[in-house]
């Protein structure tokens, strides 16, 4: 029998339920109001409100027209303004004088008893401001599927901060509602942020029964704008600790990417910055310093490679390094001081015998500090970060990374020659030590910063912004003002951004590696980003024709790394829009195994990879040169890269003047020597005492063909012979005084290693004089 409304009409209403709509189906609408007249209780008023001029359609209009009409207790109100969803609610309690409030989302539905069941208990309880109950999940058909967890926990002081509990169904006191002014209009959690207030008028009441179906489905509001909700979600919690006079002693951290929520104390633990070698760890640590960061009185001392210094705690460092050279046996392959080689890697197994000198380390550090923020960077601790984790449970960390392809040439760049001369440990170092850093980030994300150091690089700001907004940090007004910006040097770190045909190279021959990449950019709090967020790499990898080339573009390897990947990339890269320009990977007979899957690779993606027999350089470029379908060549040596004049600028010029036949350009030195080299205009002499021209240019293949092809019988030296042999016959060439190419410098390199053998070079220098019939100079004594 249903419960009869009071029939004095100066007895304020019982309820007021409050349905905002914005673009609801009508089906759905209809199915909320529907579960309100079906109530038990019938001492209700029904106010609705579209939340905006387009918030429903003409058809959802006319049809609450109608109902309005047959249905007494139904109020539409105005909705000439779109006021947001807690606007638009604390518009339509504040038009009821009801006892008490109940909000309906437009796509929910209640219980047929759940008015009576919540007004029953809070009049027996007129201290509790409120009352909540448990709640279905329902489909978007409207089927029942699971009760919301979220919704099974009993109300418990100060466990509201980090448990957002939805409250359904929610049946507010009027007078506790006014009592804590109601919605917070502007915020997306205005929900959350009422019941947080209300709660500390008094305890709520929890009604242990599923009195509210909740629809879930793509379009609602908490799925399309979850990370923004839970941004609110925060701050409504942080307002509360103020409130609730926790601030001094309580701290809300927390994680976007998990919704993870921790209240802790206010922190007084380690800032341990992470990452690999050369991936921006310097300059985080330099401006956490700045920002009042104490990281160590006994730092390692600048020096010519890191001129404004490493800012690394050289008592971390030297632990770390006894720690790692006791334990991994150096190899004539391997960075034992790196943590690596390719028997073992560092996973702390050995970490009780080095439990004591960490923790007396700590131990001093934390009282050098005599209660300021502290913290320490070596990249080594990456590592080793479930250890200090372990013995330091509330330190926080921050991370940083960059791509593989951007940490490749930064240690390239290094003065110790080791990374250079073996490419192939440089994506095992990245791997090893960017998967244990996303790995521990995952496990405590609420205790840890992720940012990409080129991103950092560009906004600095948001170092700031992120601790105060992840971490609850709170600096004095003189910190915040504190510029980071300055600290960048706009020259240091260079890098490529994403959409760069590098990115698709790189997941075509290191698929696992990749998969560490996406971990790291899904849960960054500052991700690396593309320029103007497009990807250039997309955009080109679907171009498909059947044109002739313009140029094609000759890549002998043999073992190749993953430098073979940026030679071609700036191939791509820097290729017109107008232009058709075709590579060949030339692959001279390679034995590592590592080296032929890359080229498999790429050549099941498509790419064209001629194989051969082992015959040396010359025998490569030919083999590429006679298989090209353009008349215009570009020999690329594996390591090398492209920059964009040859395939425009010289492009444009050679079609301009068709009778030349060879035009070469200056020549960018980069790893064990930087330099710009320019060749300066062809000049028989100067050739004779010195091969001024590099094989990379752009020529005509006639050109090659009238030389005679790169002499075969020659290991080293042999594009220095087919220009000798060119200028004999009287080749046309133009000099283009713009950087053309980089040129990669490393000490075992096969011209390095040429001529470090002084039998063989002047055998070679013999050959070349004879042949040519030139006083040819050695290049070495």
């Amino acid at each position: 029998m249903k419960t009869q409304s009071n029939s004095s009409t100066n007895h304020p209403i019982s309820v007021c339920v409050g349905i905002s709509v914005f673009d609801t189906p009508l089906i759905w609408l209809q199915e909320a109001i529907d579960s309100v007249r079906a109530q038990d209780f019938q001492d209700w008023e029904l106010l609705i409100r579209p939340d905006g001029p387009e918030a429903i359609t003409i058809q959802c209009q006319e049809w609450l027209n109608k109902i309005a009409k047959e249905e007494p207790r139904l109020r539409l109100l105005a909705n000439n303004q779109q006021l947001g969803i807690y606007g638009s609610y604390q518009l339509l309690f504040s038009k009821s004088s009801s006892n008490y409030f109940v909000q309906l989302d437009a796509d929910d539905k209640l219980d047929p008893l759940a008015l009576g069941k919540a007004i029953a208990l809070l009049d027996k309880s007129p201290k509790s401001p409120f009352l909540y109950s448990q709640c279905w999940l329902m489909e978007p058909n409207g089927s029942k599927y699971a009760l919301d967890q979220r919704a099974l926990r009993p109300w418990r002081q100060n466990n509201d901060l980090v448990q957002f509990i939805p409250f359904h169904m929610r049946m507010i006191r009027r007078s506790a509602y006014l009592k804590v002014g109601g919605y917070l209009s502007s915020s997306f959690v205005g929900d959350y942020d009422l019941c947080l207030k209300l709660s500390e008028l008094g305890p709520p009441i929890y009604l242990p029964e599923p009195l509210y179906s909740y629809r879930v489905h793509r379009n609602s509001a908490s799925q399309t704008k979850r990370r923004h909700q839970h941004s609110q979600t925060v701050n409504a919690a942080r307002n509360a600790i103020k409130r609730r006079g926790m601030a001094p002693t309580y701290n809300l951290i927390h994680s976007p990417c998990s919704g993870i929520i921790t209240l802790t104390n206010v922190h007084d633990g380690p800032w341990v910055i992470a990452g690999m070698h050369r991936s921006g760890t310097s300059l985080l640590a330099r401006m956490l310093s700045k920002l009042g960061i104490i990281m160590g009185k006994s730092l390692i001392p600048k020096d010519a490679e890191n001129p404004e210094g490493y800012e690394e705690d050289a008592n971390f460092v030297q632990l770390h390094r006894e720690w790692f050279h006791s334990s991994l046996i150096d190899s004539s392959y391997g960075f034992a001081d790196w943590g690596w080689t390719p028997e073992r890697c560092i996973d702390g197994s050995e970490k009780a015998y080095w439990r004591e000198k960490a923790s007396k380390l700590l131990a001093e550090r934390e009282s050098d500090a005599k209660n300021q923020q502290w913290g320490w960077k070596d990249p080594r601790t990456t590592l080793l970060l479930p250890f200090w984790h372990q013995l330091k449970p509330n330190m926080r960390t921050i991370g940083i990374y960059r791509s593989p392809w951007d940490l490749s040439d930064a240690l390239q760049r290094r003065q110790n020659s080791l990374l250079r001369m073996q490419p192939e440990m440089i994506l095992s170092l990245w791997s090893l030590y960017n998967e244990r850093l996303v790995t521990h980030i995952e496990k405590f994300s609420t205790e840890c910063i992720l940012l990409n150091a080129q991103s950092l690089k560009k906004h600095t700001n948001k170092l700031v912004e992120l601790l105060i907004e992840r971490w609850d940090w709170k600096p004095d007004h003189q910190t915040i003002q504190a510029d980071l910006n300055e600290l960048v040097d706009p020259n240091r770190m260079p890098s490529i951004p994403l959409g760069d045909p590098i990115e698709d190279l790189y997941r075509l021959a290191f698929p696992e590696l990749m998969k560490i990449w996406d971990r790291l950019q899904t849960i960054a709090d500052l991700p690396a980003l593309s320029e103007n967020n497009t990807n250039i790499a997309a955009e080109k990898k679907h171009k498909q024709t059947n044109k002739k080339p313009d140029i094609s573009v000759i890549i002998p390897t043999f073992n190749p790394c993953h430098f073979l990947l940026e030679a071609i990339a700036s191939v791509k890269r820097y290729q017109s829009e107008d232009s058709e320009v075709e590579v060949i990977v030339v692959d001279d007979g390679s034995t590592k195994s590592s080296s032929r899957q890359i080229l498999q690779r790429l050549k099941q993606s498509g790419y064209r990879i001629l194989s051969i027999e082992h015959s040396g350089l010359a025998a490569a470029r030919n083999h590429g040169i006679n298989a090209a379908n353009s008349e215009l060549i570009i020999p690329l040596d594996d390591d090398n890269r492209l920059l964009s004049p040859y395939l425009q600028d010289c492009l444009s010029i050679i079609r301009q003047n068709p009778d030349m036949e060879m035009i070469f350009g200056d020549r960018l030195d980069f790893g064990a020597r930087t330099q710009h080299f320019k060749p300066g205009i062809l000049n028989a002499k100067q050739l004779v005492k010195a091969n001024r021209i590099d094989a990379c240019t752009l020529m005509k293949r006639s050109l090659w063909k009238k030389c005679g092809g790169y002499d075969e019988n020659l290991k080293a030296l042999e594009d220095w012979d087919l220009w000798l042999t060119g200028m004999q016959i009287g080749m046309r060439a133009i000099y283009h005084p713009k950087p053309c190419f980089e040129y990669r410098v490393r000490e075992n390199s096969m011209l390095q290693c040429h001529l470090a053998n002084k039998n063989e070079h002047h055998k070679t220098i013999h050959y070349l004089r004879t042949k040519h019939g030139l006083p040819i100079e050695a290049l070495i004594q």
